[in-house]
């Protein structure tokens, strides 16, 4: 619907016949991820929470997306909004030199954009504007000036520094504040103050130790007596797919398999090379199996997680890993090394370092006992520390303090 936004109940509230709102403070969050990565996640699991706060959570985002369905099935107000989807100021994914005639195209839509989220912010009533997705952080606070809403950034990872963290930065800058996944998603945009650190939390109910479904198990690649080292990433430059490719290569037990369950937010170029790299180098002991509705249940088929993400936040996949039980091996990068105890809950390795990468998954792959160990003190620290209600009491707390 060009230059407007429609407002509709979720599918949930079609059948109940009422919307599932808090007691008086809407807030409209913004996004525009085509899947469900790990920063859509986190939005469709607190926002029941927030409700139980008093807080009315209505996504903003264009239609049709997984996380827009999702969520009007669930029962949560939506907020159609006409911004765009895909973006890209760089030739070559993330690190490529920067384009002029894209980032020309780029600024031309922020108009579109901000006059959207100022008008849905309107329409909705919203007393607060929470912005998910990077892409939506500068015409979020853009749109916030311009319609006077209190807006906050909620950052999930670091930006590719540069050019981008530079644009972050002014994001930051020009909307009232920002909520952080880690101190060094923080430290990062220089918020200060303004930036308030809420580390991701995990349902530790849903997410808990099972045992492998055998069915799972042969869909991921794994038969009996295999042990399989699961990703769940983006495949997308930043997470380094080619490197856990060459770790596992590296490892000589036939026994050892590869899963990789995701999808590219929009490389499709890199996603193309990565699958034909591993078939190339492990041909049957490797399996893309896209994006999956049943998290817990690739986590309780896998022996370890990896992860190899080099611009992060704090990765949800690894905390979800812990939670079941398995012991992760990760790049360190921003949050990692404050919910993976190196050594105790699984293993954390220099970025790009594919050598350390590959020994650290051999030592785990070839010793159950240490798997085992290692994945019950994870399952201790999540359930000590990470907690899904804590992650909800915190950013409730803080959309709450921009209109006390």
């Amino acid at each position: 619907m060009p230059g407007g936004s429609r407002v509709h109940a979720g599918v949930g509230d079609c059948l109940r016949g009422e919307l599932m709102t808090g007691d008086g403070l809407t807030l409209l969050l913004v996004d525009q991820g085509r899947g469900m990565f790990g920063a859509q996640r986190v939005l469709l699991r607190l926002a029941p929470l927030l409700v139980a706060r008093g807080i009315t959570p209505v996504l903003g985002s264009p239609p049709g997306l997984d996380l827009a369905l999702q969520w009007q099935a669930a029962g949560f107000g939506f907020h159609e909004l006409d911004i765009p989807l895909d973006h890209s100021i760089r030739t070559q994914g993330d690190t490529g030199p920067i384009s002029v005639a894209r980032l020309a195209r780029e600024a031309a839509g922020v108009p579109r954009a901000v006059g959207a989220i100022a008008r849905g912010a309107a329409e909705t009533g919203a007393d607060v504007v929470l912005a998910n997705a990077h892409w939506t952080h500068l015409d979020a606070a853009l749109a916030g000036l311009s319609g006077r809403v209190p807006t906050l950034l909620y950052l999930h990872e670091q930006s590719v520094p540069g050019f981008g963290t530079r644009l972050r930065r002014l994001a930051c800058t020009l909307a009232r504040g920002a909520i952080a996944v880690s101190a060094d998603v923080a430290e990062q945009v220089k918020g200060g103050p303004r930036t308030t650190v809420v580390p991701n939390g995990v349902d530790i109910g849903m997410f808990h130790p099972t045992g492998a479904d055998p069915a799972t198990r042969r869909e991921l690649g794994a038969q009996p007596g295999d042990i399989l080292v699961t990703a769940l990433t983006r495949l997308d430059p930043v997470k380094r797919i080619e490197d856990l490719i060459d770790a596992v290569a590296g490892i000589s037990d036939p026994r050892v398999r590869l899963a990789v369950a995701g999808a590219t937010s929009q490389y499709p170029d890199y996603a193309a090379e990565v699958t034909a790299r591993a078939e190339r180098m492990l041909g049957g002991r490797v399996r893309f199996v896209g994006e999956r509705s049943d998290v817990p249940a690739v986590l309780n088929a896998s022996d370890v997680v990896a992860h190899c993400g080099t611009v992060e936040g704090m990765p949800l996949g690894l905390l979800e890993a812990q939670a079941c039980g398995i012991p992760v091996v990760a790049y360190r990068a921003a949050g990692v090394p404050q919910i993976v105890a190196d050594g105790e809950t699984g293993f954390v390795v220099p970025a790009l370092d594919v050598g350390t990468l590959r020994a650290a998954l051999a030592r785990l792959t070839q010793d159950a006992t240490l798997r085992e160990r290692l994945g019950a003190q994870g399952r201790r620290r999540v359930v000590d520390g990470f907690s899904l209600t804590a992650q909800a009491d915190r950013v409730a707390a803080r959309v709450r303090a921009e209109v006390a």
